[in-house]
């Protein structure tokens, strides 16, 4: 009797196609195991991709239906590590001017400063929230985008003029010259940006309630609330 070699397949890569049921939906990720189920997985997985502990006729049928469910196991057990965004971090060119931007005209509060280099950290909402560091570049600086969660209606009712208040401009995701929020249909969400003094991207951001329609692209509030 002859049997082909095993090779091993990476968990996470798109398995063949196979004729064997399988009782999970992968995309929707219905199903979480604990470690026990994890490991004994993996141990039968060692046993199967071995030909000299064990013989496994037409290998090519269940063995690659055990691989899709292994690695959808290896799969869902890394995702669910990742629970949210914590922080993130912006160049900027001169830190002194970032901290008093973020602190004293968007309100943020300083976290920390290193005394050793020029780095700053910001609480974005409650302390130990979320966070944004501050890197002070000063040649060669790259611009970046992120957003702030807000209210739908701080959004429509305050955003704009707050911006203004301070000094910034605020415009839409169509950059056509307006200061009217728009919605992306797709999540959907409601957003107007604006720039810090260095140029990088900010947002405020909000989502709305009901399905994304991907089909209407992006349009006003007004719009949205009369098409969807």
């Amino acid at each position: 009797m002859e049997f082909d070699s095993f090779i091993y397949w990476p968990a996470g890569l798109k398995p063949a196609p196979i004729d064997v049921d399988i009782l999970m939906d992968i995309q929707e990720e219905k199903w979480l195991f604990n470690d026990k189920i994890f490991y004994l997985l993996s141990f039968i997985f060692y046993l199967l991709s071995n030909p000299s502990i064990i013989h496994f006729h037409e290998r090519n049928r269940y063995y690659q239906a055990f691989q899709q469910v292994f690695s959808s196991f290896v799969y869902i057990k890394i995702k669910t590590m990742i629970k949210g965004l914590y922080e993130t971090h912006v160049q900027v060119s001169d830190l002194e001017n970032a901290i008093q931007f973020y602190t004293e005209v968007l309100g943020l509060r300083l976290a920390h400063r290193d005394g050793t280099r020029p780095i700053a950290f910001m609480w974005i909402g409650e302390e130990k929230e979320f966070m944004l560091g501050l890197w002070e570049q000063k040649e060669n600086l790259q611009t970046r985008h992120f957003a702030f969660t807000s209210t739908k209606e701080d959004i429509l009712n305050y955003s704009v003029k707050f911006l203004e208040n301070k000094n910034l401009k605020p415009y839409n995701f169509m950059k056509n010259g307006s200061v009217e929020p728009m919605v992306f249909a797709w999540m959907p969400a409601l957003a107007i940006y604006f720039n810090d003094p260095d140029g990088n991207q900010l947002e405020f951001i909000s989502i709305l309630e009901g399905d994304g329609k991907p089909e209407l692209g992006v349009l006003s509030y007004e719009e949205w609330m009369n098409l969807a």
